[in-house]
Protein backbone atom coordinates (compact mmCIF):
# COMPACT_ATOMS: atom_id res chain seq x y z
CA UNK A 1 0.00 0.00 0.00
CA UNK A 2 3.20 2.50 0.79
CA UNK A 3 4.08 2.06 -2.72
CA UNK A 4 0.54 2.38 -4.65
CA UNK A 5 0.58 5.71 -2.37
CA UNK A 6 3.65 7.23 -2.91
CA UNK A 7 2.83 6.75 -6.17
CA UNK A 8 -0.30 8.53 -6.45
CA UNK A 9 -0.86 12.12 -7.66
CA UNK A 10 -0.88 13.53 -5.15
CA UNK A 11 0.85 11.26 -2.74
CA UNK A 12 -0.95 9.33 -0.15
CA UNK A 13 1.72 7.75 2.40
CA UNK A 14 -1.06 6.28 4.93
CA UNK A 15 -3.33 4.58 2.64
CA UNK A 16 -5.21 2.04 3.57
CA UNK A 17 -6.72 -0.69 1.81
CA UNK A 18 -10.15 -0.03 2.42
CA UNK A 19 -9.89 3.84 1.36
CA UNK A 20 -8.63 1.69 -2.22
CA UNK A 21 -10.18 -1.21 -3.26
CA UNK A 22 -14.10 -1.52 -3.79
CA UNK A 23 -14.34 -5.02 -2.65
CA UNK A 24 -12.28 -7.59 -0.17
CA UNK A 25 -12.81 -11.43 -0.01
CA UNK A 26 -11.27 -14.53 1.12
CA UNK A 27 -11.76 -17.46 2.46
CA UNK A 28 -10.53 -19.48 5.87
CA UNK A 29 -8.08 -17.59 7.46
CA UNK A 30 -8.18 -15.40 4.08
CA UNK A 31 -11.72 -14.73 5.13
CA UNK A 32 -10.58 -13.51 8.54
CA UNK A 33 -7.85 -11.23 6.81
CA UNK A 34 -10.59 -9.57 4.34
CA UNK A 35 -12.81 -8.92 7.47
CA UNK A 36 -9.82 -7.05 9.59
CA UNK A 37 -8.89 -5.37 5.94
CA UNK A 38 -12.50 -4.28 5.27
CA UNK A 39 -15.34 -4.31 8.08
CA UNK A 40 -12.66 -3.75 10.55
CA UNK A 41 -10.74 -1.29 8.17
CA UNK A 42 -6.95 -2.25 9.46
CA UNK A 43 -3.91 -1.34 8.04
CA UNK A 44 -1.41 -3.62 6.76
CA UNK A 45 0.64 -3.29 9.85
CA UNK A 46 -2.57 -3.73 12.22
CA UNK A 47 -3.80 -6.94 10.38
CA UNK A 48 -0.45 -8.90 10.81
CA UNK A 49 -0.05 -7.97 14.06
CA UNK A 50 -3.61 -8.56 15.39
CA UNK A 51 -3.11 -11.71 13.26
CA UNK A 52 -0.19 -13.12 14.51
CA UNK A 53 -1.58 -12.31 17.81
CA UNK A 54 -5.22 -14.36 17.38
CA UNK A 55 -2.94 -16.96 16.01
CA UNK A 56 -0.85 -17.44 19.17
CA UNK A 57 -4.35 -17.19 21.33
CA UNK A 58 -6.15 -20.26 18.84
CA UNK A 59 -3.57 -22.43 18.24
CA UNK A 60 -1.06 -22.49 21.30
CA UNK A 61 -3.62 -24.70 23.36
CA UNK A 62 -4.73 -28.23 21.74
CA UNK A 63 -7.93 -30.11 22.60
CA UNK A 64 -6.91 -33.21 25.02
CA UNK A 65 -8.30 -36.85 24.30
CA UNK A 66 -10.80 -37.84 21.86
CA UNK A 67 -11.98 -35.37 19.80
CA UNK A 68 -13.17 -34.68 16.15
CA UNK A 69 -11.29 -31.40 16.08
CA UNK A 70 -8.21 -30.37 17.09
CA UNK A 71 -8.44 -27.09 18.60
CA UNK A 72 -10.91 -24.69 20.84
CA UNK A 73 -13.25 -22.58 18.76
CA UNK A 74 -14.05 -21.15 21.86
CA UNK A 75 -10.73 -19.94 21.50
CA UNK A 76 -11.28 -18.62 18.15
CA UNK A 77 -14.58 -16.62 19.31
CA UNK A 78 -12.81 -14.80 22.41
CA UNK A 79 -9.78 -13.96 20.01
CA UNK A 80 -11.88 -12.52 17.19
CA UNK A 81 -14.32 -11.03 19.60
CA UNK A 82 -11.08 -9.34 21.34
CA UNK A 83 -10.36 -7.92 18.23
CA UNK A 84 -13.10 -6.76 17.31
CA UNK A 85 -13.49 -4.54 20.73
CA UNK A 86 -10.21 -3.01 19.90
CA UNK A 87 -11.47 -1.47 16.34
CA UNK A 88 -15.36 -0.64 17.34
CA UNK A 89 -15.35 -0.32 20.91
CA UNK A 90 -15.73 -2.14 24.25
CA UNK A 91 -19.55 -2.33 23.52
CA UNK A 92 -19.32 -3.92 19.56
CA UNK A 93 -18.47 -7.13 19.92
CA UNK A 94 -21.40 -8.52 18.60
CA UNK A 95 -21.68 -5.56 15.77
CA UNK A 96 -23.01 -7.03 12.71
CA UNK A 97 -21.46 -7.81 9.88
CA UNK A 98 -23.50 -5.10 7.44
CA UNK A 99 -21.14 -2.51 7.10
CA UNK A 100 -22.92 0.47 8.67
CA UNK A 101 -21.34 2.90 6.08
CA UNK A 102 -22.93 1.65 2.99
CA UNK A 103 -22.19 2.28 -0.84
CA UNK A 104 -19.16 5.12 1.00
CA UNK A 105 -17.26 2.06 2.05
CA UNK A 106 -14.73 -1.08 0.62
CA UNK A 107 -17.75 -3.85 0.26
CA UNK A 108 -16.31 -7.50 1.81
CA UNK A 109 -17.31 -10.80 1.67
CA UNK A 110 -15.99 -14.27 3.27
CA UNK A 111 -17.29 -17.45 2.04
CA UNK A 112 -18.57 -20.45 3.91
CA UNK A 113 -20.40 -23.63 3.29
CA UNK A 114 -23.28 -24.92 5.19
CA UNK A 115 -22.00 -28.16 7.10
CA UNK A 116 -24.79 -30.34 5.31
CA UNK A 117 -23.95 -28.56 2.03
CA UNK A 118 -25.33 -30.92 -1.14
CA UNK A 119 -22.23 -32.36 -3.36
CA UNK A 120 -21.08 -29.82 -5.65
CA UNK A 121 -22.82 -26.80 -3.88
CA UNK A 122 -21.59 -23.48 -4.20
CA UNK A 123 -20.18 -21.63 -1.69
CA UNK A 124 -22.00 -19.27 0.13
CA UNK A 125 -21.30 -15.33 0.74
CA UNK A 126 -21.36 -13.40 3.81
CA UNK A 127 -21.46 -9.69 3.11
CA UNK A 128 -21.13 -6.88 4.34
CA UNK A 129 -23.34 -5.28 2.04
CA UNK A 130 -26.58 -5.93 -0.02
CA UNK A 131 -27.05 -6.75 -3.95
CA UNK A 132 -30.28 -5.88 -5.29
CA UNK A 133 -33.50 -7.20 -3.55
CA UNK A 134 -30.91 -9.87 -2.16
CA UNK A 135 -30.60 -9.32 1.86
CA UNK A 136 -27.60 -10.47 3.47
CA UNK A 137 -27.59 -13.33 5.58
CA UNK A 138 -28.16 -11.62 9.33
CA UNK A 139 -24.90 -12.48 11.69
CA UNK A 140 -22.24 -10.64 13.80
CA UNK A 141 -18.42 -10.26 12.53
CA UNK A 142 -17.28 -12.84 14.80
CA UNK A 143 -20.11 -15.15 13.51
CA UNK A 144 -18.81 -14.89 9.87
CA UNK A 145 -15.03 -14.67 10.78
CA UNK A 146 -15.94 -18.09 12.55
CA UNK A 147 -18.09 -19.78 9.91
CA UNK A 148 -15.06 -19.11 7.21
CA UNK A 149 -12.45 -20.63 9.21
CA UNK A 150 -14.69 -23.43 10.90
CA UNK A 151 -12.13 -26.03 9.13
CA UNK A 152 -13.02 -29.36 9.19
CA UNK A 153 -10.59 -31.21 11.93
CA UNK A 154 -9.50 -28.29 13.06
CA UNK A 155 -12.26 -26.44 14.66
CA UNK A 156 -15.83 -27.36 15.06
CA UNK A 157 -19.10 -25.43 12.79
CA UNK A 158 -20.77 -22.32 14.01
CA UNK A 159 -24.60 -22.05 13.79
CA UNK A 160 -26.77 -18.87 13.56
CA UNK A 161 -29.03 -17.92 10.61
CA UNK A 162 -33.17 -17.87 10.99
CA UNK A 163 -33.42 -21.11 10.91
CA UNK A 164 -30.03 -22.14 12.23
CA UNK A 165 -27.40 -23.80 9.79
CA UNK A 166 -24.04 -25.27 10.89
CA UNK A 167 -21.62 -23.51 8.75
CA UNK A 168 -18.09 -24.70 8.08
CA UNK A 169 -15.21 -22.90 5.91
CA UNK A 170 -15.59 -22.74 2.17
CA UNK A 171 -12.19 -24.47 1.43
CA UNK A 172 -13.86 -27.56 0.70
CA UNK A 173 -13.23 -26.38 -3.17
CA UNK A 174 -12.70 -22.56 -3.02
CA UNK A 175 -9.34 -22.56 -1.14
CA UNK A 176 -8.86 -19.87 -4.07
CA UNK A 177 -11.88 -18.05 -4.37
CA UNK A 178 -10.82 -15.69 -6.80
CA UNK A 179 -12.75 -16.72 -9.70
CA UNK A 180 -16.08 -16.65 -7.43
CA UNK A 181 -15.40 -12.74 -6.13
CA UNK A 182 -14.81 -11.38 -9.91
CA UNK A 183 -18.24 -13.54 -10.36
CA UNK A 184 -19.47 -11.52 -7.51
CA UNK A 185 -18.05 -7.83 -8.73
CA UNK A 186 -20.33 -9.14 -11.73
CA UNK A 187 -23.59 -8.77 -9.44
CA UNK A 188 -22.48 -5.61 -8.07
CA UNK A 189 -21.91 -3.57 -10.64
CA UNK A 190 -23.69 -5.05 -13.78
CA UNK A 191 -25.66 -2.55 -15.73
CA UNK A 192 -28.93 -1.69 -16.67
CA UNK A 193 -29.01 -4.79 -18.94
CA UNK A 194 -27.79 -7.10 -17.01
CA UNK A 195 -24.09 -7.38 -18.60
CA UNK A 196 -20.82 -6.63 -16.58
CA UNK A 197 -18.07 -5.51 -18.73
CA UNK A 198 -15.00 -6.75 -17.45
CA UNK A 199 -12.85 -4.45 -19.55
CA UNK A 200 -13.80 -2.15 -16.32
CA UNK A 201 -11.99 -4.24 -14.07
CA UNK A 202 -9.10 -1.74 -13.35
CA UNK A 203 -7.28 -4.76 -11.03
CA UNK A 204 -7.85 -7.71 -9.28
CA UNK A 205 -5.17 -8.82 -7.01
CA UNK A 206 -4.97 -12.12 -5.60
CA UNK A 207 -2.60 -13.20 -2.69
CA UNK A 208 -2.22 -16.85 -2.09
CA UNK A 209 -0.75 -18.67 1.16
CA UNK A 210 2.06 -20.54 -0.80
CA UNK A 211 2.55 -23.36 -2.94
CA UNK A 212 1.83 -26.93 -0.98
CA UNK A 213 3.04 -30.24 -1.58
CA UNK A 214 0.52 -32.98 -2.06
CA UNK A 215 3.19 -35.18 0.24
CA UNK A 216 2.78 -33.03 3.33
CA UNK A 217 -0.18 -34.81 4.63
CA UNK A 218 1.16 -38.39 3.72
CA UNK A 219 4.24 -37.96 5.89
CA UNK A 220 3.49 -34.62 7.76
CA UNK A 221 2.50 -33.96 11.12
CA UNK A 222 -0.98 -33.12 10.29
CA UNK A 223 -2.10 -36.44 9.06
CA UNK A 224 -0.69 -38.97 12.27
CA UNK A 225 -2.53 -36.22 14.67
CA UNK A 226 -5.83 -37.08 12.91
CA UNK A 227 -5.46 -40.40 12.19
CA UNK A 228 -4.67 -40.54 15.80
CA UNK A 229 -7.14 -38.81 17.35
CA UNK A 230 -10.34 -39.79 14.88
CA UNK A 231 -9.19 -42.69 12.65
CA UNK A 232 -9.80 -40.43 9.81
CA UNK A 233 -9.43 -43.01 6.70
CA UNK A 234 -6.91 -42.58 4.07
CA UNK A 235 -9.51 -41.66 1.39
CA UNK A 236 -10.07 -38.94 3.57
CA UNK A 237 -7.01 -37.52 4.04
CA UNK A 238 -6.73 -37.44 -0.08
CA UNK A 239 -9.78 -35.80 -0.59
CA UNK A 240 -8.02 -33.12 1.85
CA UNK A 241 -4.80 -33.22 -0.84
CA UNK A 242 -7.32 -32.37 -3.93
CA UNK A 243 -8.87 -29.50 -1.94
CA UNK A 244 -5.15 -28.02 -0.57
CA UNK A 245 -3.70 -27.74 -4.34
CA UNK A 246 -6.70 -26.75 -6.45
CA UNK A 247 -5.86 -23.11 -5.98
CA UNK A 248 -3.11 -22.47 -8.37
CA UNK A 249 -5.58 -23.87 -11.62
CA UNK A 250 -7.97 -21.11 -10.63
CA UNK A 251 -5.22 -18.90 -10.82
CA UNK A 252 -4.48 -20.06 -14.46
CA UNK A 253 -7.93 -20.02 -15.48
CA UNK A 254 -7.76 -16.15 -14.09
CA UNK A 255 -4.34 -15.52 -16.29
CA UNK A 256 -6.36 -17.24 -19.32
CA UNK A 257 -9.33 -14.92 -19.25
CA UNK A 258 -7.68 -11.64 -18.11
CA UNK A 259 -5.41 -9.51 -19.10
CA UNK A 260 -1.80 -9.52 -17.45
CA UNK A 261 -2.46 -5.51 -16.53
CA UNK A 262 -5.68 -6.66 -14.65
CA UNK A 263 -4.61 -9.54 -12.92
CA UNK A 264 -1.71 -9.89 -10.40
CA UNK A 265 -1.07 -13.19 -8.36
CA UNK A 266 1.87 -13.04 -5.90
CA UNK A 267 2.40 -16.75 -3.92
CA UNK A 268 5.33 -17.42 -2.56
CA UNK A 269 6.80 -20.75 -4.52
CA UNK A 270 9.06 -21.80 -1.98
CA UNK A 271 9.17 -22.20 2.22
CA UNK A 272 6.25 -22.16 2.81
CA UNK A 273 5.45 -26.32 2.32
CA UNK A 274 6.26 -27.57 5.55
CA UNK A 275 4.00 -24.94 7.13
CA UNK A 276 0.87 -25.93 8.52
CA UNK A 277 -2.32 -23.69 9.35
CA UNK A 278 -1.61 -23.33 13.30
CA UNK A 279 2.22 -23.00 12.98
CA UNK A 280 1.99 -19.62 14.64
CA UNK A 281 5.71 -20.07 16.19
CA UNK A 282 6.83 -20.03 12.41
CA UNK A 283 5.37 -17.03 11.58
CA UNK A 284 9.01 -15.46 11.45
CA UNK A 285 9.99 -18.04 8.95
CA UNK A 286 7.01 -17.21 6.79
CA UNK A 287 8.18 -13.44 6.46
CA UNK A 288 11.44 -14.30 5.45
CA UNK A 289 10.13 -16.57 2.78
CA UNK A 290 7.54 -14.04 1.64
CA UNK A 291 10.06 -11.10 1.67
CA UNK A 292 12.54 -13.63 -0.31
CA UNK A 293 9.73 -13.75 -3.31
CA UNK A 294 9.10 -10.55 -3.24
CA UNK A 295 12.66 -9.33 -3.88
CA UNK A 296 12.24 -12.15 -6.85
CA UNK A 297 9.48 -10.79 -8.23
CA UNK A 298 10.19 -7.12 -7.79
CA UNK A 299 9.30 -6.62 -11.34
CA UNK A 300 6.17 -7.86 -11.34
CA UNK A 301 5.31 -5.91 -7.77
CA UNK A 302 6.92 -2.79 -9.48
CA UNK A 303 4.23 -3.10 -12.62
CA UNK A 304 1.68 -4.35 -9.78
CA UNK A 305 1.66 -1.18 -8.00
CA UNK A 306 2.45 1.50 -10.65
CA UNK A 307 -1.09 0.13 -12.63
CA UNK A 308 -2.94 0.52 -9.50
CA UNK A 309 -1.42 3.99 -8.24
CA UNK A 310 -3.06 5.33 -11.64
CA UNK A 311 -6.67 4.20 -10.56
CA UNK A 312 -8.80 6.47 -8.82
CA UNK A 313 -10.01 6.55 -5.51
CA UNK A 314 -13.13 7.23 -4.15
CA UNK A 315 -13.63 10.06 -1.76
CA UNK A 316 -13.32 9.30 1.98
CA UNK A 317 -15.74 8.89 4.42
CA UNK A 318 -15.24 12.17 6.01
CA UNK A 319 -15.27 13.60 2.24
CA UNK A 320 -18.71 15.76 1.74
CA UNK A 321 -20.32 18.14 -0.45
CA UNK A 322 -21.69 20.96 1.46
CA UNK A 323 -25.37 21.46 2.07
CA UNK A 324 -25.90 24.66 0.41
CA UNK A 325 -25.24 23.22 -3.28
CA UNK A 326 -28.67 21.44 -2.66
CA UNK A 327 -30.09 24.57 -1.63
CA UNK A 328 -31.59 27.15 -4.18
CA UNK A 329 -32.61 30.22 -2.62
CA UNK A 330 -35.50 32.61 -4.32
CA UNK A 331 -33.77 35.89 -5.96
CA UNK A 332 -30.42 34.45 -5.26
CA UNK A 333 -27.79 34.39 -8.28
CA UNK A 334 -26.32 30.52 -8.44
CA UNK A 335 -23.01 31.75 -9.37
CA UNK A 336 -19.56 31.24 -7.47
CA UNK A 337 -19.93 34.21 -4.79
CA UNK A 338 -23.22 33.21 -3.95
CA UNK A 339 -22.11 30.73 -0.91
CA UNK A 340 -21.17 33.76 1.10
CA UNK A 341 -24.16 35.89 0.20
CA UNK A 342 -26.47 33.54 1.72
CA UNK A 343 -25.16 33.69 5.04
CA UNK A 344 -26.22 36.25 6.14
CA UNK A 345 -30.15 35.14 4.84
CA UNK A 346 -32.52 34.50 7.51
CA UNK A 347 -33.98 31.71 5.05
CA UNK A 348 -30.89 30.17 5.02
CA UNK A 349 -30.26 30.33 8.57
CA UNK A 350 -33.62 28.50 8.89
CA UNK A 351 -32.45 26.17 6.60
CA UNK A 352 -29.14 25.14 8.21
CA UNK A 353 -31.43 24.88 12.05
CA UNK A 354 -33.97 22.83 10.41
CA UNK A 355 -31.36 20.11 9.03
CA UNK A 356 -29.23 20.31 12.90
CA UNK A 357 -32.56 19.40 14.39
CA UNK A 358 -33.05 16.66 11.89
CA UNK A 359 -29.34 15.34 12.78
CA UNK A 360 -30.22 15.62 16.44
CA UNK A 361 -33.16 13.26 15.98
CA UNK A 362 -31.75 10.66 14.14
CA UNK A 363 -29.01 10.31 16.34
CA UNK A 364 -30.69 10.60 19.35
CA UNK A 365 -32.98 8.17 18.05
CA UNK A 366 -30.17 5.36 16.95
CA UNK A 367 -28.95 5.79 20.32
CA UNK A 368 -32.05 5.16 22.00
CA UNK A 369 -33.31 2.28 19.95
CA UNK A 370 -29.73 0.35 20.40
CA UNK A 371 -29.39 1.30 24.16
CA UNK A 372 -33.06 0.43 24.80
CA UNK A 373 -33.00 -2.31 23.18
CA UNK A 374 -30.18 -3.69 24.23
CA UNK A 375 -31.32 -3.70 27.95
CA UNK A 376 -34.21 -5.28 26.77
CA UNK A 377 -32.89 -7.99 25.39
CA UNK A 378 -30.70 -8.13 28.15
CA UNK A 379 -33.54 -8.48 30.98
CA UNK A 380 -35.53 -10.71 29.18
CA UNK A 381 -35.28 -14.07 30.73
CA UNK A 382 -38.24 -15.86 29.01
CA UNK A 383 -37.05 -17.88 26.25
CA UNK A 384 -38.31 -17.80 22.83
CA UNK A 385 -40.08 -20.35 20.90
CA UNK A 386 -37.46 -21.05 18.35
CA UNK A 387 -39.51 -23.79 15.59
CA UNK A 388 -40.80 -25.71 18.84
CA UNK A 389 -37.19 -25.97 20.92
CA UNK A 390 -36.58 -24.00 23.71
CA UNK A 391 -33.20 -25.36 24.27
CA UNK A 392 -30.94 -23.11 25.45
CA UNK A 393 -28.79 -22.65 22.52
CA UNK A 394 -31.74 -21.50 20.46
CA UNK A 395 -32.45 -18.56 22.76
CA UNK A 396 -28.67 -17.61 22.61
CA UNK A 397 -28.21 -17.47 18.70
CA UNK A 398 -32.31 -15.96 18.48
CA UNK A 399 -30.72 -13.54 21.05
CA UNK A 400 -27.87 -13.06 19.04
CA UNK A 401 -29.79 -12.18 15.60
CA UNK A 402 -32.04 -9.48 17.72
CA UNK A 403 -28.80 -7.89 18.52
CA UNK A 404 -27.54 -7.53 15.21
CA UNK A 405 -31.17 -6.82 14.01
CA UNK A 406 -30.91 -3.53 16.45
CA UNK A 407 -27.18 -2.58 15.66
CA UNK A 408 -28.54 -2.46 11.89
CA UNK A 409 -31.40 -0.25 12.60
CA UNK A 410 -29.65 1.49 15.13
CA UNK A 411 -27.01 2.15 12.30
CA UNK A 412 -28.93 3.17 9.43
CA UNK A 413 -30.41 5.93 11.76
CA UNK A 414 -26.77 6.92 13.09
CA UNK A 415 -25.19 6.81 9.36
CA UNK A 416 -28.40 9.69 7.81
CA UNK A 417 -27.14 11.16 10.96
CA UNK A 418 -23.24 11.42 9.85
CA UNK A 419 -23.84 12.15 6.74
CA UNK A 420 -26.06 15.33 7.67
CA UNK A 421 -23.19 16.71 10.99
CA UNK A 422 -20.61 15.99 7.66
CA UNK A 423 -22.33 18.14 5.15
CA UNK A 424 -23.30 20.63 7.69
CA UNK A 425 -19.75 21.68 9.19
CA UNK A 426 -18.94 21.56 5.55
CA UNK A 427 -21.32 24.06 5.13
CA UNK A 428 -20.78 26.46 8.31
CA UNK A 429 -17.23 26.25 7.54
CA UNK A 430 -17.57 27.99 3.96
CA UNK A 431 -20.66 30.28 4.93
CA UNK A 432 -19.24 31.17 9.11
CA UNK A 433 -16.07 30.22 10.29
CA UNK A 434 -14.45 27.07 11.42
CA UNK A 435 -14.28 28.66 14.72
CA UNK A 436 -18.25 29.19 14.97
CA UNK A 437 -20.19 27.55 17.46
CA UNK A 438 -22.31 25.94 15.14
CA UNK A 439 -19.17 24.44 13.49
CA UNK A 440 -17.88 23.43 16.50
CA UNK A 441 -21.34 21.76 17.56
CA UNK A 442 -21.36 19.76 14.28
CA UNK A 443 -18.14 18.77 14.76
CA UNK A 444 -18.68 17.51 18.03
CA UNK A 445 -21.76 15.47 17.07
CA UNK A 446 -19.95 13.78 13.91
CA UNK A 447 -17.25 13.13 16.44
CA UNK A 448 -19.71 11.17 18.21
CA UNK A 449 -21.69 9.57 15.03
CA UNK A 450 -18.17 8.20 14.39
CA UNK A 451 -17.54 7.00 17.46
CA UNK A 452 -20.80 4.79 17.36
CA UNK A 453 -20.11 3.82 13.40
CA UNK A 454 -16.46 2.24 14.80
CA UNK A 455 -14.37 5.06 12.99
CA UNK A 456 -12.42 5.23 16.48
CA UNK A 457 -9.58 7.69 15.02
CA UNK A 458 -11.75 9.63 13.17
CA UNK A 459 -13.61 10.29 15.82
CA UNK A 460 -10.60 11.03 18.23
CA UNK A 461 -9.20 13.74 15.90
CA UNK A 462 -13.02 15.19 15.78
CA UNK A 463 -13.53 15.43 19.38
CA UNK A 464 -10.02 17.20 20.00
CA UNK A 465 -10.77 20.01 17.27
CA UNK A 466 -14.02 20.44 18.70
CA UNK A 467 -12.58 20.28 22.35
CA UNK A 468 -9.76 22.62 21.24
CA UNK A 469 -11.98 24.78 19.40
CA UNK A 470 -14.57 25.19 22.78
CA UNK A 471 -11.71 25.92 24.47
CA UNK A 472 -11.00 29.04 22.56
CA UNK A 473 -14.73 30.24 21.75
CA UNK A 474 -15.95 29.60 25.08
CA UNK A 475 -13.41 28.80 27.99
CA UNK A 476 -12.39 25.64 30.66
CA UNK A 477 -15.52 26.00 32.65
CA UNK A 478 -18.08 26.20 29.86
CA UNK A 479 -20.65 22.55 29.69
CA UNK A 480 -19.90 22.48 26.22
CA UNK A 481 -15.72 22.25 26.32
CA UNK A 482 -16.24 19.89 29.27
CA UNK A 483 -18.56 17.54 27.04
CA UNK A 484 -15.78 17.90 24.16
CA UNK A 485 -13.20 17.39 26.68
CA UNK A 486 -14.15 14.16 28.49
CA UNK A 487 -15.05 12.22 25.31
CA UNK A 488 -11.95 12.84 24.12
CA UNK A 489 -9.78 11.93 27.17
CA UNK A 490 -12.43 8.44 27.42
CA UNK A 491 -11.71 7.43 23.85
CA UNK A 492 -8.16 8.72 24.19
CA UNK A 493 -7.38 5.91 26.76
CA UNK A 494 -9.84 3.24 24.81
CA UNK A 495 -7.07 4.17 21.80
CA UNK A 496 -3.80 3.52 23.76
CA UNK A 497 -5.07 0.82 26.02
CA UNK A 498 -5.88 -1.17 22.99
CA UNK A 499 -3.18 0.18 20.74
CA UNK A 500 -4.90 1.38 17.88
CA UNK A 501 -4.06 3.42 15.57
Amino acid sequence: MHGIGSRMNPRRLNLQPCEYFDLIGGTSTGGIIAIMLGRLRMSVDECIAEYADLSKKVFSERKQGVSKEMFKASNLEAAIKGVIKKKLGDDMQDAPLEDPLDEECCKTLVYTLPEKHPAGAGPQALRTYTIGAQAPIPCTIWQAARATSAAPTFFKSVRFGIPPLAWVDAGMGFNNPARVILEEAGKIWRDDDDHFDRSHIGCLVSLGTGYPTVARLDTGRLKNEILSRVGIPTDAIAVMQSIITNTEPVAVQLRDDLSDKVYYRFNVEQGLQAIELFDYEELENVSADTNNYLLQRERDVDRCTLAMARLPLRDTIMESEGLTKFLVLPGVPQDEPWRREVSSSGMFIDYLWARLVQADILDEEGRTLLSYGLKSLSHNSQPHDFHHHNTSEDCKLKRIADTVNLHTASNRKIWAAHKLYRALRVTQEECFTASSTDYLWSTHRLAGTSKMLGLLQASYELYLMAKEGRMRQLGPEHKSYLYSAKATERLWQHLVRNNVG
